[in-house]
């Protein structure tokens, strides 16, 4: 409870104090979470993420915090009553957490004015998150956030609605289509997930999309060539595919980037990621991934 209160000191100094109550009640009712009421609080987070939706005149420091806070109600709520809802499962939730605090963090840099202390205070937080998330299994890419969080409104608002980049879409699907030699075709894919990495100008839209595609490309090779290596099978990179086109519609929800026609495939593709997860034989719970 301290340092959720300590973070949303820092962030929400300038707030208003109807914000600021906000923040204090999602923290309550994160904390009120034991396994009898955690489909109960379930459901009050999701109300107060309305709530947070319904208020477009906070600065995006102030909305990151708040959606953070969210996704980190929901992430106590899905790990107390140990179930998954429409969004995922409680990984995904703290993930989904964890990046929206990384982003709170490069606005806040942005803004801060040489004070480091709140930003050291959220970037505390963001190291107990990647502690946490190692310690419960989950497979997001913590350290990837501690070591590099994208900036939310300027890279949104230099992006044009619309596609993907073609150029590096093409070349990681001529990967999967044109395969050498297996231990090749896993190198590319990594490199891929390097140039991924390295393009800061990705808004949090195509940054989730490129990363599922880095994934199942990763999943595919595996599949052909029968291979795991130490961070997983083929089954765990197509599950973590299939969780990052989850994470990239959900930007898309508030970000609008993808134009309605690219939506819709990459609806499609998740869907598709979902039926083919069984059929591979995993046991993942794609079906808690679905989002219609």
């Amino acid at each position: 409870m301290v340092a959720v209160l300590c973070y949303g000191a820092a962030v929400l100094a300038q707030a208003s104090d109807d914000t600021v109550q906000l923040l204090n009640r999602i923290v309550a009712a994160s904390n009120a979470t034991r396994p009898e009421t955690a489909r109960a609080v379930h459901d009050r987070c999701l109300e107060l993420g309305e709530e947070v939706a319904a208020r477009p005149a906070m600065v995006p420091a102030q909305r990151l915090a708040l959606q953070a806070e969210v996704e980190a109600c929901l992430f106590h709520a899905l790990s107390a009553g140990q179930f998954s809802d429409a969004a995922g499962d409680a990984c995904g939730h703290h993930f989904r957490f964890a990046t929206l605090l990384a982003q709170a963090i490069a606005e806040t840099e942005a803004v801060a004015r040489g004070d480091g202390a709140p930003v050291k205070v959220m970037r505390d937080r963001l190291q107990r998150a990647g502690e946490i998330g190692a310690q419960l299994g989950c497979r997001g890419d913590y350290a990837g956030l501690l070591t590099e969080p994208a900036v939310y409104s300027g890279g949104v608002a230099a992006v044009a609605q619309g596609v993907p980049d073609n150029a590096l879409l093409a070349a990681i699907a001529s990967t999967t289509r044109t395969p050498d030699a297996p231990e090749t075709w896993l190198a590319a894919c990594r490199r891929h997930g390097d140039t991924v990495a390295r393009r800061s100008a990705f808004d949090f839209v195509e940054r989730a999309y490129f990363e599922a595609q880095v994934q199942n490309c990763i999943a595919t090779a595996m599949v052909a060539s029968k291979v795991a290596d130490a961070t997983g099978d083929a089954c765990a990179y197509h599950y973590v595919y299939a969780e990052k086109l989850v994470l990239a519609l959900l930007f898309d929800m508030e970000l609008g980037f993808f134009d309605a026609g690219f939506r819709e495939q990459a609806r499609g593709e998740l869907r598709l990621a979902i039926r083919q997860g069984p059929r591979m034989g995993c046991q993942e719970d794609f079906a808690a991934l679905a989002l219609d």
